[in-house]
């Protein structure tokens, strides 16, 4: 674990030291400034959990569409553990150094 101070997590992210208290306050903030603050602190993977795998293939579905069978809507499921491991972890490094 990075021992970075607020200041340089903003100066590295290119935020101001206000904007990224703000982020770490839960008080508001963008999706840019949150990618900013990933990439400062070398996590920037860690945005791909936040998204749902989907379990349905894009080509499953259209060879089904030739099929008179009705479709299935596709289901996607959010690697909830492993989210919440990493939103602790980016947690945890933000207060750590603030």
């Amino acid at each position: 674990m990075k021992n970075l101070t607020q200041e340089a997590v903003a100066n590295t992210a290119g935020l101001s030291l206000k904007t990224l208290r703000s982020l770490e306050m839960g008080q508001g903030s963008s999706v840019e400034t949150f990618v900013a603050v990933l990439k400062a602190l070398g996590n920037a993977r860690a945005i791909e959990f936040l998204a749902p795998t989907p379990t349905v293939s894009p080509l499953a579905l259209l060879s089904r569409k030739n099929k008179k069978k009705p479709q299935q809507r596709a289901v996607t499921r959010f690697p909830e553990k492993r989210r919440r491991e990493l939103l602790d972890e980016f947690e945890n490094e933000l207060f750590e150094n603030g």
